[in-house]
């Protein structure tokens, strides 16, 4: 017997209990197709080991930790919201491909963000931005009214999220000389 679950199948809001710590794990569960739950969980275990080794002992500590919670709720919302618009493309592999590459550029900033500034603050998959939570929003949108079977569309979608990931894209994301394909990789 197949059955079907809503977008979330569960996301607890934010409790901002004393000497509580939830890891995203806990916090709830989105939909596996981006793979976002390890590094979800390995992001707030790094952000909860900071938050103690620079608070311990003093009030600021709980702060801080409530803080990391309401950090986590807003990826949670974000990163679901990007696998919701993938699923409305999925009927069409171009539309598809293209609404990915919101998850794609999220993360490599996110990852570039890591690697060379350690800014701790910044949100999974660019969470804590309002410009990236309103792109994404923006792309959710169009994806559910425009008719993705049709190329003129699906040439609208992806030049809309070239633009809108333009800031963000530094692996070379939506290059149509390129076929999908990845101009550089880490090692280079």
């Amino acid at each position: 017997k197949l059955i079907g679950a809503g977008r979330m199948q569960f996301l607890n809001r934010p409790l901002q209990v004393e000497g509580l710590v939830r890891l995203p794990s806990a916090f709830g569960f989105i939909d596996p197709l981006h793979s976002t739950g390890i590094a979800h969980n390995l992001i707030a275990i790094e952000r909860t080991v900071l938050a103690m080794e620079q608070h311990w002992g003093t009030s600021s500590l709980q702060t801080t930790l409530h803080e990391h919670e309401f950090l986590q709720f807003e990826e949670f919302l974000v990163s679901d919201l990007m696998i919701d618009t993938a699923y409305k493309c999925m009927d069409s592999p171009f539309a598809f491909e293209v609404a990915t590459m919101l998850y794609f550029a999220a993360a490599i900033r996110y990852e570039e963000n890591r690697l060379h500034q350690n800014d701790t603050s910044m949100g999974f998959l660019c969470a804590h931005e309002p410009f990236w939570k309103s792109a994404v929003g923006e792309v959710h949108a169009m994806c559910a009214e425009l008719e993705l079977a049709e190329s003129k569309n699906q040439r609208k979608l992806e030049s809309h999220v070239r633009n809108l990931i333009e800031p963000y894209n530094t692996a070379g994301l939506c290059r149509t000389d390129l076929n999908s394909m990845y101009a550089y990789t880490a090692a280079e």
